[in-house]
């Protein structure tokens, strides 16, 4: 005799983003501008024309949508909005605010040392001006256009 613990029926709405292309067109100034100036121009299309070719293969931040729990004819909900990693590029997108929080909170105790001759002494020269620098540019990129 197995002491097999039965098992439930469930179901699970699950979504992800696919990645889609499109062509736009745009003018610019020069090379120099022109990966702004086509940024600028895929905002300002207001309609999903543009994109003529989905590539169902690569799936990108899935998540369960809903998670229910078959209960005779009904339905209950076990849980809802559920991220899960496919891919390192996932976890990382999925850990974004959590990552720029704690650069956040290191940023102070790193200009510290900065701060600190004797500290600073420590480390390679120019080291922690780099890292200085890296976590700027990190937690400036984060922010995304002002």
């Amino acid at each position: 005799m197995t002491d097999e613990t039965p098992k439930q029926k469930y179901s699970a709405l699950v979504g992800c983003f696919v990645r889609a292309y499109g062509h736009i067109e745009f003018d610019a100034e020069s090379d120099d501008v022109a990966e702004a100036a086509a940024i600028e121009a895929f905002k300002k299309q207001q309609d999903g024309a543009i994109f003529i070719d989905v590539d169902w293969n690569i799936k990108a931040l899935p998540s369960i949508v809903s998670l229910d729990r078959e209960e005779g004819d009904e339905r209950a909900e076990v849980n809802c909005g559920i991220d899960f990693s496919l891919t390192s590029d996932d976890a990382l997108q999925y850990a974004a605010s959590d990552l720029r929080e704690a650069l956040l909170v290191a940023m102070p105790y790193v200009l510290d040392v900065l701060g600190n001759p004797e500290q600073l002494a420590g480390f390679k020269k120019g080291a922690v001006q780099k890292d200085v620098a890296k976590i700027r540019a990190a937690i400036a990129k984060s922010e995304g256009p002002v």
